[in-house]
Formats: C-alpha cells, structure tokens, sequence
C-alpha cells in the first residue's frame, strides 16, 4: 500500500519521527483551507499560533510526501507521534472508500473536502493519504485566557515557524483604532 502524508508548517521543517520514504516534500498537493487558526503547545512547551484546516479559509496549496509505511493504520500512528496526538486526530482517505475529516464541522463542507481529497489520492496513485486533522481552538482558547490582547514575534528558531502567542502585537483600543483598508490617493486640489 502507497500512503502519503499532507504537510504545511512546521511537519515541513521538522518532521520528527516521521518516517517519510525519501524525506523530500512535493509542491503538488491539494489546495486545503488552511490558516493560524489553532494555539498549540502545553506543560513546558509555550504556546503558538499554528496552521489548522479550517471552514471558510482561504484555499492554500499543500506539500506532500510518501512515507516508509505501507499499512495506513501504522502511519496515521507514526503522524499521531509526531504530532503529539491521539490517532483519532490523524485524517484520511483510504482504500474502500474509507475517510475521516474532523477539523471540518459543516457536513458539507467537509464532504467536498474529502472529494478533493479523495480526487487527489487517485490522481497521484497512492492507495491512503494522511494529514494532522486538529480542529481549530482559537476562539475557545481566548476565552480561557480572560480574552488578553495578543502580541506578535516569530519563533527564536526559524523565521517561518508559528508565531507565538505571547510575542503577538495587542489591538488597538477604541478610539485609537486604524483603519485596515487601504485609502486611495488624496483627491486632486
């Protein structure tokens, strides 16, 4: 069996355990709706904003590579490790029409994402493709922290690497907000 493994963020710089077949991450994968959507770290590790699959974000491309395993069970496995994650946290499609998609909740929405998923699989000739399936927690984690404003710096180790979330800028305060959208040029006199 042929499995490959989705990547974006830090599983590209740093795939841990991850036993990929020749370590060389493709351009070519599906366009996922991906964005910073998701605080990880705990106990020791300090918390970062990281990419997620999330409804309604814009369409991203993905990279992709083939791993050493050939059961789709021992990878989903190998990617939960390296991920840190229950197995159950590990999406995919498979042989036999079998999927799983939990990061998106829309039933919709998610139907036509393994559509594309699925489309990709079979297009590419692997027999089970795998991704972090981590669902985002954004919104949930702002309210546990007592809604504090956030501040922006990239990682000490990497300058593509997640943004911590201590590091990020706090938003202005009423009265004191700017505008996001661009002015035009100033009328002529």
């Amino acid at each position: 069996m042929r499995v490959a493994v989705l990547g974006w963020g830090s599983l590209i710089w740093n795939p841990g355990c991850l036993r990929l077949g020749d370590g060389e991450w493709r351009p070519d994968g599906p366009v996922l709706p991906i964005e910073f959507a998701r605080i990880s770290g705990s106990g020791e590790e300090p918390e970062r904003l990281t990419l997620t699959l999330r409804e309604g974000a814009q369409d991203v491309p993905t990279l992709w590579s083939e791993l050493e395993q050939d059961e789709l069970d021992v990878a989903r496995a190998n990617l939960a490790q390296r991920e840190k994650c229950a197995v159950e946290r590990i999406g995919y499609v498979g042989p036999n029409g079998g999927s799983q998609l939990r990061a998106i909740t829309d039933p919709t929405a998610a139907q036509e994402l393994l559509r594309r998923l699925e489309a990709w699989r079979v297009e590419k000739g692997f027999d089970a493709v795998i991704w972090t399936d981590l669902r985002s927690n954004f919104e949930a984690k702002r309210r546990d922290d007592g809604g504090r404003p956030l501040r922006r710096s990239t990682s000490d180790t990497h300058p593509n690497r997640s943004t911590r979330i201590s590091d990020m800028p706090s938003r202005p305060r009423s009265g004191g907000q700017q505008s996001r959208t661009r002015q035009g040029p100033p009328a002529a006199g």
